[in-house]
């Protein structure tokens, strides 16, 4: 039998075709629908409204309320102040160390000074005054005439001669001591200046 010319007849109905395997059939969603259109989303748009439409009835009334007086009282927050307790502080005294005895020098004894007991000056012969004198005294002298005799003749309180102090015809000087002690008195028999000292040394 050829096939050539074979249509295939359409107005054939044809039977399903049988499914080996089980199929479970799904429930289907129901789109969802917009927050806007939900219920409770409806509530309190309606409660807004409301008190929208409230407000402006009111508000249309011949007498107006009276304004109410906010009183806003701001707290004000004061920082607490730390009282700082300081500790007494103590200072450690430093160790006293012994002061070193310090030994002062004894002071020398004072030796005592040459007396000057007189001094005596001229020109020509004289006789001094008495003095007094310790054991070691002595006659500071000076010829003052280059020409002239100059002699210093030394007497005790009695008046007896104990000593020639000086003997020269020259311009000069010279020191004659005294060994002993007591009351004397000086002649000078001189042509000439001169000047004499007599000093009680110690």
């Amino acid at each position: 039998m050829s096939n050539q010319g074979w249509e295939p007849n359409l107005n054939t109905p044809t039977e399903p075709i049988p499914q080996t395997g089980k199929t479970e059939d799904k429930p289907q969603q129901s789109p969802k629908r917009p927050f806007w259109k939900r219920g409770w989303f409806l509530i309190p748009v309606a409660f807004f409204v409301g008190i929208i439409v409230g407000v402006t009835a009111n508000g249309g009334g011949t007498q107006s309320a009276a304004p109410r007086t906010v009183t806003v009282t701001s707290i004000v927050e004061v920082p607490a102040t730390a009282t700082t307790i300081k500790a007494p502080t103590t200072t450690a005294k430093p160790a006293t160390t012994a002061k070193p005895t310090v030994t002062k020098p004894q002071p020398k004894p004072t030796q005592p000074q040459a007396r000057v007991v007189l001094s005596r000056s001229g020109n020509g012969a004289t006789t001094t005054a008495k003095f007094t004198v310790d054991d070691t005294w002595e006659i500071r002298w000076s010829n003052l005439d280059s020409n002239g005799i100059f002699q210093l003749y030394v007497y005790d309180e009695n008046g007896t001669l104990t000593d020639l102090a000086a003997n020269t015809q020259a311009r000069t000087s010279d020191v004659w001591p005294g060994t002993v002690s007591g009351t004397f008195y000086v002649q000078v028999n001189a042509t000439g200046a001169w000047k004499m000292t007599i000093i009680d040394t110690p």
